[in-house]
């Protein structure tokens, strides 16, 4: 019982404790700096603050360092992707106060371009523009910014050397000296008071595409082909003027006549059979064989001469 008793004593004497207000709380706020000051222990805490603070610093040094380091390895990564060189946010280009004053000379530097390179670049933008869909009737201005965008892209991915200009002015201040010289050229092709336009017009005549008179003026003429060519005639004794050059007549031969006493009286060896030679004429056959007749016509008639004057000779012997 008695130690019950002590316990209700004990919680009597908590109890009667005034409870902690707000302002109690704000009043013992206040007066802690003033206890810690005059403590022995606030002292040796002021001591080690500053050591704290220095390696509080250390780590932040650190934490620097390792971010530093994590953004050159994805500056790193992000160039290997787009197959350009390594290249930290130093080496980057700003835009300048006046683009008006930057010279194609200028940008062609800095980007370290030969002269081929350079007219490969501009080529190259002329066509992107062209694919974007850009109207070569209207000016620049006029031009959307989004299809301009989309065209300074597809550049970017082919010269990737672009990219270290801030905000692509490089680009869009070649790609608008490109949109100059293209618009004046078309303007000028069709003039012939132009340089331009007296140069197209003499290139149109020296290629003979001005029209179709002059371009069939123009045309040469086909040479003959090998089987179009006929080969010049050969004097032959045997041809016919009144024949064409390739085409020969055939020539008329007369076949040996068989011995007069043993053919006179058959029908088959009267006739004369005739031969075609592919080298002679007929009317030059036919000649020879008149010529062949008269011949034997002459024979046979000094034949019967001869044998009249033997006729008479042996008739006047027998008289005397």
């Amino acid at each position: 019982m008695s130690g019950f008793i002590q316990v209700i004593k004990v919680r009597c004497k908590e109890n009667s404790r005034p409870p902690r207000t707000r302002s109690s709380k704000k009043k013992s706020s206040r007066n802690a700096p003033l206890q810690d000051h005059n403590t022995g222990s606030a002292s040796s805490g002021s001591q080690e603050d500053p050591g704290r603070i220095r390696e509080l610093e250390g780590l932040l040094r650190e934490a620097q360092d390792r971010l530093r380091a994590t953004e050159v390895r994805l500056g790193e990564r992000g160039d290997a992707v787009h197959g350009s060189p390594t290249r930290r946010n130093e080496s980057r280009v700003p835009a300048p106060s006046r683009l008006s004053d930057i010279t194609m000379e200028e940008i062609r530097t800095q980007l370290g371009y030969d002269k081929k390179r350079w007219n490969a670049l501009r080529a190259c933008i002329r066509d992107c523009l062209s694919a974007a869909r850009l109207d070569w009737n209207h000016n620049w201005k006029s031009q959307s910014t989004t299809k301009r965008g989309y065209a300074y892209n597809a550049v970017e991915d082919d010269f990737p050397e672009l990219r270290r200009f801030e905000g692509q002015w490089a680009v869009n201040h070649i790609a608008k000296n490109v949109w100059d010289n293209r618009k004046t050229y078309i303007n000028c092709i069709d003039n012939p008071s132009t340089y331009f336009g007296r140069r197209a017009a003499q290139r149109h005549l020296d290629d003979g595409v001005g029209g179709t008179g002059s371009r069939r003026a123009s045309s040469p003429t086909p040479a003959p082909s090998v089987r179009n060519i006929t080969p010049p005639p050969q004097e032959s004794p045997t041809r016919s003027s009144s024949a064409g050059p390739s085409q020969l007549r055939p020539q008329l031969r007369r076949r040996a006549r068989a011995p007069s006493s043993s053919s006179s009286s058959s029908s088959d060896d009267e006739d004369d059979l005739l031969e075609f030679d592919d080298d002679q004429d007929p009317d030059s056959a036919g000649q020879e064989g008149e010529r062949e007749e008269g011949e034997a016509n002459e024979n046979s008639g000094t034949g019967t001469k001869r044998a009249k004057s033997s006729g008479g000779s042996s008739s006047k012997r027998q008289k005397h």
